[in-house]
């Protein structure tokens, strides 16, 4: 199977670390190592990109001032420097934005149209997000059924789908992965 092009949430990249005591920070980083070391690119768009080196507000001045973590911005680095950095074009499926911001509620129209580019970046390489946000993949999965073409993104989540496991085998296309394979978990998602 050849290595996939995958969209890295930002969640992920603000995560990543080697925090000894945080299995989360652990999975983020063993995820981002485990793409790299299987072959496989990582896509940005330029709201993407401008998020991983957003300037984190409310942090004391000697802080990291990133959203993403010093691990992750050397890991993109090194992505970079071999080549395995994809960008596309922003908004490439107006079309869908409109359609989900309209038939959302007005809180969760904020958030999709914030997490859109992320969609919108899989949409257009082979379809394949790595997150660690439930909440914005149910509220999707809740919209599959009058938006078809979500149903088409796989969201992989860090932990719970095994995310390093998943990449070593080739980032295959498995249905229970698809955005809209299971119900959106009660309480998660908006309506």
């Amino acid at each position: 199977m050849p290595p996939s092009r995958i969209v890295i949430d930002t969640c992920v990249a603000r995560s990543a670390s080697g925090d000894s005591d945080n299995d989360l920070a652990l999975a983020c980083m063993k995820t981002l190592e485990s793409l790299r070391q299987h072959g496989h690119s990582v896509v940005l768009n330029k709201p993407i990109h401008c998020e991983w080196q957003k300037q984190a507000k409310g942090r004391p001045a000697d802080s990291w001032p990133y959203h993403a973590s010093r691990h992750a911005l050397q890991w993109l680095t090194d992505m970079q420097s071999h080549r395995r950095l994809v960008f596309v074009e922003y908004c490439q499926h107006p079309d869908l934005l409109d359609e989900l911001v309209a038939s959302a509620c007005p809180a969760a129209a904020g958030e999709i149209s914030k997490d859109f580019p992320i969609v919108d970046a899989a949409l257009a390489t082979d379809g394949r997000i790595i997150s660690t946000d439930s909440r914005m993949h149910n509220m999707l999965a809740g919209m599959t059924e009058q938006h078809p073409m979500l149903d088409t993104i796989i969201w992989v989540h860090v932990m719970k789908d095994r995310a390093c496991c998943w990449l070593a085998e080739g980032a295959p296309d498995r249905p229970e992965l698809h955005i809209g394979a299971a119900p959106p978990d009660q309480g998660s998602a908006m309506p």
